[in-house]
C-alpha cells in the first residue's frame, strides 16, 4: 500500500519527553510531596491526556496531592531541565520529516499533550515548516488509546481513507489508537516496547525515526 499522510506522536517519539517526565516525578516530585511513583506505573499513564491522566492518577498514586499539584511540580523542574540542556530531539527526526516532505507527504502531530506546549516544542527546535497539522490532547474528547485525535488529524490533513495514513508511535496507548483508528502504525520503543504486550498490532518496529525510511522507500514505489 501506498501511503499519502504521517501522522506523529510527539513525546518519547520526537522528544526525549518521556524519560523526562519519569526522571521529574522520581527526582523532583517524589521527594516534594512524600509520594510514591514506581516507574513502571509512570510509564503506564504515557500516552495519556490531561483528562484520561487526572482520572487514573489518585488510583494509581493516592490522593495526598492531587494529579495537577505534581504535574506543576513536574513541569517547573522539566522546564528548568529543558532551558540549562536544551529539547533532546529523538535521532532520525529531521531526517525522517525530509524525507516525507521530499516525498509528498501531508504530516500531522496528534500529541496527548496540550497544543500549545506541542506547538511551543516543535518551534523552539525549528520543525514548523514541516507540519501541516498540530493536534494536542486538549482538543479531543476522548485521549489515547480511544482513535479519536488520530481520526481528527487525518480528517484535517484531507485524508478520507485511514488506510493510507501511517503513523508513528512509541507508546502502548498510541499503537491501540492507531489501530482502532485503522491505520497503520510504525512502533520506535522507546521506554516501553508496545509490540510485546500488543504482538501484531503493528505494521513495523524500527530502531530510529530514520529506520522507518528503508521501510516506507519500498512501498511507495
Amino acid at each position: 500500500m501506498k501511503f499519502q499522510y504521517a501522522i506523529f506522536d510527539m513525546d518519547g517519539l520526537m522528544f526525549d519527553t518521556e524519560r523526562l517526565f519519569v526522571d521529574s516525578f522520581i527526582q523532583y516530585v517524589a521527594p516534594q510531596t512524600g509520594m510514591e511513583f514506581p516507574r513502571e506505573k509512570l510509564v503506564s499513564i504515557i500516552g495519556l491526556n490531561h483528562a484520561s491522566t487526572v482520572e487514573v492518577f489518585p488510583k494509581l498514586f493516592g490522593t495526598k496531592y492531587s494529579c495537577d499539584e505534581c504535574y506543576a511540580i513536574s513541569e517547573t523542574w522539566t522546564k528548568r531541565h529543558i532551558a540549562e540542556h536544551g529539547l533532546p530531539v529523538k535521532p532520525g527526526l529531521v531526517r525522517l520529516l525530509a524525507w516525507l516532505r521530499e516525498n509528498g507527504f501531508r504530516i500531522a502531530v496528534a500529541s496527548s499533550s496540550d497544543r500549545s506546549k506541542v506547538s511551543a516544542y516543535i518551534e523552539s527546535v525549528h520543525l514548523t515548516e514541516y507540519f501541516d497539522v498540530v493536534m494536542g490532547g486538549d482538543m479531543v474528547t476522548r485521549g489515547k488509546p480511544d482513535p479519536q485525535i488520530f481520526l481528527m488529524a487525518a480528517e484535517a490533513l484531507g485524508c478520507e481513507d485511514p488506510a493510507s495514513c501511517v503513523v508513528f508511535e512509541d507508546s502502548k496507548n498510541g499503537l491501540m489508537a492507531g489501530k482502532a483508528a485503522g491505520m497503520n502504525v510504525i512502533i520506535v520503543p522507546d521506554l516501553q516496547d508496545p509490540t510485546e504486550l500488543l504482538p501484531g498490532y503493528a505494521f513495523a518496529k524500527v530502531k530510529t525515526l530514520s529506520d522507518a525510511i528503508p521501510v516506507l522507500s519500498d512501498l511507495q514505489m
